[in-house]
């Protein structure tokens, strides 16, 4: 009995995302789980309230935190909807790996390499006879001392794991009696999705332990910093700390815990911010939450010091505690209050800034570690600090306050604007600085004080930008100053977009139809409305691009910031190599132009490779295969290669990955607005076609199989892309399910194409690319099709494949 209510609870967890997109009608299900006890009569309110079906599922998923409750789940939906379960069953049968024979086999045939530190110890584990194997959700793991990458007060201690899908975690195992701790913790991650924030992944228990298992990372903030990081790197580390800690903000949680300890460095290099176990949720119609003192020594604000028993925690403790970390981010290991006496230090406000030279670093810093909680910038405005801007961005900022009506007519200063430049004495004298690098007389109308060099530079940037160039060093201060006084004057400036959130988040939030203000950079970049004439997002809310539906300028914006490169993987074999000159030449025209790519050839003909021309940024890579006889068995195969490119290069190298089909080429432009997290081509033959018109597998004997009643799209396989991750556990499933085709002699109709369309079936692409980036020549383009930016060429298959 116990291990049926085991499987059911497991099956319902783990089939979360496809219940949420198949469940038709959810009121049954929340009348069975109300009547039975495991709702209220308002959380039954609000799952009905939701507007569409999905918005109802995940409401009724956000309370199913219980084996009784999704166990109740189960046995309700097999009461309503028999044939939806029956089907899902068969295929979570498929996917989760059954318990066998084999010890950590299995776990070693799916394991995802992604950890470079934990590499080997990884490897120690899987041949370790003495390890453990925790059930629903199965993640294989071991308590001996060393696999052990962490501990916490309580008894809490870390280890590494492996999950049932391959994925490396860390387990961190909680004593039982500590379950109102860990059940804070879970509620806060199991919403959290930002990649400044560590992923949580599953909870799981057994007779002495609760088990929280966690996206793993590297390194914490003070082991990483033994690396001596250069200026660049420690603001990156800070922009990614402030990003984080401005997701916790915008969702209303206070972490309360900031610390290096509590700072994580995933594989990739990204800032993780972790450790929610004492955070608090603020009340959507409050500013802050009482609750008993949290934190540690020497990483406490003011305020919490000078508390008593319960304490009033807001943003701004947070705020305090994160500009001490800012410190020691950049002064390489110190703390700003000193190492003895921090906390009377913090109390006193005495402090000591001496071990940085950037004046505005330090800036930053003072306006976030301020004693008054009410003089301490906001999340969102030390991310928008002039500490973080580039050139362009400071360009940006020169041109657009520069050009503000008071700042273009300065010879008449109204009596605020006046008082205000008083408190900016140190710009009084700046002409006579200035003189030596400009040819020209500096007018004498302009006034001597920061009103007048605001306006001056401005003239330089736009008209004379050699000058500018020269003297724009001269003042180190006069960034912070000038936007203090654009904010002190409410001249409003372009928002710094480059600096924001990564797109992948930004375009999830707005999906969610969150209205938040970070938001409103990517809401600019998606235009939908301009395309009524077509689909511009799928049932699932994902979007599909077309010409129009998006805003290149402030998508590049975004993007370009982030230095991203784009691996993009051909396959040229036997006779298509001679395809492959026309896709590159024409793809250093039109694809991801101004980014970095990275091309890797597969071929068995490396000698007929041609050399082409290669843009700044743009690498080509040549990889050696062996000649395969048969077509299909090319097309099977390239999933294998993928797979282990991805697995043992691309991971680390890497932001985004396309595998594009050689005899194609590119006839217009194709950026940046194709990136997301799992991009699905829509096919040119089968656009508004009916799923009964495809040619999905339809025998159930494939791992292929799709059943005619089902399906959204067809996609081709000529275009995957998506972040490396994401692609590999893509590769990954269809190499599996291949495998296992392979085994039973079954070939799938159009190969891995067919795969990859049962992959998509239960794994949602986030971002479709409509027609426009898969053509075909030989068809002829229709009156709503704007434009054709990459399309496979006309060819003689006869002729150019190695067999019929």
């Amino acid at each position: 009995m116990e291990k049926r209510e085991n499987v059911r609870a497991a099956f319902v967890t783990e089939m979360r995302a496809v219940l949420i997109q198949r469940v038709s009608i959810v009121e049954p299900l929340a009348d069975h789980l109300l009547q039975n006890g495991h709702i209220h009569q308002e959380t039954y309110k609000r799952i009905c309230r939701g507007r569409t079906t999905q918005d109802k599922m995940r409401e009724l998923y956000n309370v199913l935190n219980t084996k009784a409750s999704k166990v109740a789940f189960y046995e309700a939906l097999m009461e309503t909807d028999p044939s939806l379960l029956e089907e899902l069953e068969k295929s979570y049968q498929a996917a989760v790996p059954q318990q066998e024979d084999g010890g950590t086999e299995k776990y070693r045939k799916l394991w995802v390499r992604r950890s470079v530190r934990y590499r080997e110890t990884f490897e120690e584990l899987l041949r370790d006879p003495e390890y453990k194997e925790l059930k629903n959700p199965k993640i294989l793991f071991c308590t001996k001392s060393e696999y052990k990458i962490g501990s916490g007060a309580e008894g809490t201690q870390v280890y590494i794991g492996i999950r049932y899908d391959g994925t490396e975690v860390a387990v961190k195992r909680m004593l039982k009696d500590n379950h109102e701790k860990l059940n804070d913790e879970m509620k806060l991650l199991r919403n959290l999705d930002h990649k400044n924030i560590v992923r949580y992944l599953d909870f799981t228990h057994d007779q002495d332990f609760h088990y929280l298992c966690l996206q793993i990372c590297e390194y914490n903030l003070e082991q990483y910093m033994e690396k001596k990081l250069d200026q660049e790197a420690s603001k990156k580390l800070v922009k990614e700390v402030l990003l984080g800690l401005e997701y916790l903000h915008d969702e209303k949680i206070i972490h309360r815990d900031i610390k290096p300890a509590n700072i994580l460095i995933d594989v990739e290099g990204n800032v993780r911010l972790a450790d929610f176990g004492i955070s608090r949720t603020i009340n959507q119609a409050a500013s802050y939450v009482y609750t008993t003192r949290a934190g540690t020594r020497g990483w406490e604000a003011t305020e919490i010091l000078n508390g008593g028993g319960k304490v009033q925690y807001r943003t701004s403790t947070d705020i305090q505690v994160a500009g001490m970390l800012v410190y020691y981010i950049i002064s390489g290991g110190f703390h700003p209050f000193g190492d003895d006496n921090t906390e009377d230090n913090i109390r006193k406000e005495v402090y000591h800034l001496d071990r940085i030279t950037d004046v505005e670093a330090k800036d930053l810093i003072k306006k976030m570690i301020a004693h008054n909680p009410e003089d301490r910038l906001s999340v969102t405005q030390a991310v928008e600090h002039p500490y973080f801007w580039n050139d362009d961005g400071r360009e940006a900022f020169l041109r657009t306050i520069g050009d503000v009506d008071p700042v273009q007519k300065y010879t008449s200063v109204d009596e605020k604007l006046r008082k205000t430049l008083e408190k900016y004495p140190q710009f009084c004298g700046w002409k006579a600085k200035m003189s030596e690098y400009v040819p020209k007389k500096i007018p004498a109308d302009l006034p001597d004080d920061l009103l007048g060099l605001l306006r001056f530079l401005r003239n330089q940037v736009v008209h004379v930008k050699k000058t500018f160039n020269e003297c724009k060093g001269l003042f180190p201060e006069f960034y912070v100053y000038a936007n203090q006084l654009a904010i002190e004057m409410g001249w409003k400036r372009q928002r710094q977009l480059a600096s924001r959130r990564c797109p992948s988040s930004q375009s999830k939030k707005l999906l969610q139809g969150k209205k938040k203000a970070v938001l409103q950079d990517a809401h600019l970049a998606l235009t939908p409305e301009n395309r009524p004439d077509v689909a511009t997002t799928s049932q699932w809310l994902a979007p599909i691009v077309w010409e129009d539906t998006f805003d290149l300028t402030v998508i590049d914006a975004i993007y370009k910031q982030q230095n991203i490169t784009v691996a993009t993987i051909v396959f040229a074999l036997g006779k298509f190599v001679r395809f492959l000159r026309d896709l590159l030449e024409s793809a250093e025209q039109h694809f991801m132009v101004g980014y970095r790519v990275h091309y890797y050839i597969f071929t068995d003909l490396p000698d007929e490779v041609p050399a082409v021309t290669l843009g700044e940024g743009r690498q080509l890579t040549v990889i050696k295969t062996a000649t395969l006889n048969r077509w299909q068995e090319i097309l099977l195969r390239r999933m294998e290669m993928i797979e282990n490119l991805i697995q043992y290069e691309l991971l680390n190298k890497a932001d985004y990955i396309f595998s594009l089909d050689v005899d194609s080429k590119f006839y217009a432009h194709w950026g940046a607005e194709s990136l997301g997290d799992l991009v699905g081509a829509l096919h040119a033959w089968f656009f508004g076609s009916s799923r009964e018109q495809f040619t999905y597998e339809r025998r159930p004997e494939s791992q292929a199989y799709i059943p005619l009643d089902e399906g959204d799209y067809y996609y081709g396989g000529a275009v995957i892309g998506g972040r490396p991750e994401k692609v590999l556990k893509l590769v990954k499933t269809c190499c599996i399910q291949l495998d296992v085709d392979r085994a039973n002699k079954i070939e799938a109709v159009w190969q891995e194409e067919s795969h990859l369309n049962k992959y998509f079936l239960y794994n949602k692409p986030t971002k479709l690319l409509s027609p426009e980036y898969l053509w075909d020549d030989r068809k002829q383009k229709p009156s709503f099709m704007k434009v054709v930016r990459f399309s496979q060429v006309v060819k003689n298959y006869a002729e150019i494949r190695p067999n019929p």
